[in-house]
């Protein structure tokens, strides 16, 4: 064989090897974002989770998830980190989540509707246009606050012509319970809808 036949055989099987590794990559690559895709559907499998989860960004790399954005709590964060430890195919979770927290209402604050919206806003939460519903919000706001079971940071209320929804994690029944009881023993709410999810903390 003649010295210009190796050098093409060489030739040849670098371009083999090159080839397989872009393959090999592309695979990965394909492998990595059915896996943050898997950890997202299971975030947004559940009405509670999802909102809870919904700033937080994932990403995959070879089995590694990284957690990324915020969470309005800490229970939040960690209930985000441990959906993705279950999820199928994930060997290490790195959660980068930042925790920005509720502004919260003091319980003797008087009512100033101008105020009220602005802290909705702020927490991102839905008052109606009517005047009634951020009554309701701003009663419902200081009743949470003034349970001490209820962490003030950890629950979100929404209000619509009267239609009340809680949302959050908190770690006990006892916290929920509370925050729905708060809710509908407000004059003018009409019903509570309750998203509420319990995480109790690890031991």
């Amino acid at each position: 064989m003649t010295r210009i036949s190796w050098t093409n055989i060489a030739m040849v099987a670098v371009a083999l090897i090159l080839a397989g590794c872009q393959k090999a990559e592309v695979d990965l690559t394909k492998g990595d974002v059915a896996l943050a895709q898997a950890v997202q559907a299971r975030f947004d499998s559940d009405p509670s989770v999802k909102s809870a989860t919904s700033r937080v960004r994932v990403q995959a790399n070879q089995g590694t998830v990284t957690l990324s954005g915020s969470t309005d709590t800490a229970a939040d964060k960690s209930l985000a980190e441990q959906i993705a430890h279950d999820t199928q195919g994930v060997s290490r979770v790195i959660n980068e989540i930042i925790v920005s927290g509720v502004v919260a209402v003091e319980p003797d604050e008087p009512f100033d509707e101008q105020a009220v919206r602005a802290l909705a806003a702020a927490n991102g939460e839905v008052i109606g246009s009517a005047t009634e519903d951020a009554r309701i919000y701003h009663e419902i706001r200081a009743k949470i606050v003034s349970y001490e079971a209820t962490p003030k940071k950890s629950i979100f209320v929404s209000v619509q012509k009267g239609d009340v929804t809680l949302r959050g994690v908190v770690f006990t029944t006892l916290a929920r319970d509370k925050a729905v009881a708060a809710a509908r023993e407000v004059n003018g709410v009409i019903a509570v809808q309750d998203l509420i999810t319990i995480n109790s903390p690890a031991p």
